[in-house]
């Protein structure tokens, strides 16, 4: 089964270590599964538009990642029983991200 490619965002509490503790477990779980990750990109405390868990903060962490289908269920468990995700989300790719220097499906447009 080959990989498929996947974004994952998760609304953390304002806690740092169990932020980190959750974070190196889904990357254990996607390198225990062949898979890799392309991207781990921290957006940082955002204020919420609305309470969730009595939180108006959360700390914002969004990876782009390649894994086979069946880690989902994996990574979806850890994060869904951690009392420290606010909301998760995780949505498939069809392509992987463009490299550095590449568009990402647009043409340029030559100045004469």
């Amino acid at each position: 089964m080959e990989n498929k490619f996947y974004d994952l965002m998760v609304i953390f509490d304002e806690k740092e270590a169990k932020r980190e503790k959750i974070t190196s477990e889904i990357t254990g779980i996607i390198n225990e599964n062949n898979g890799f990750i392309e991207h781990i990109d921290e957006w940082g405390i955002k204020t919420l538009s609305y309470p969730i868990k009595k939180h108006l903060e959360g700390f914002y962490l969004l990876i782009r990642f390649s894994v086979k289908k069946e880690a989902i269920s994996l990574i979806s468990e850890v994060l869904r029983v951690s009392e420290h995700v606010l909301r998760f989300l995780i949505t498939k790719r069809k392509n992987p991200l463009p490299k550095e220097g590449e568009k990402e499906n647009e043409e340029e447009v030559k100045e004469e």
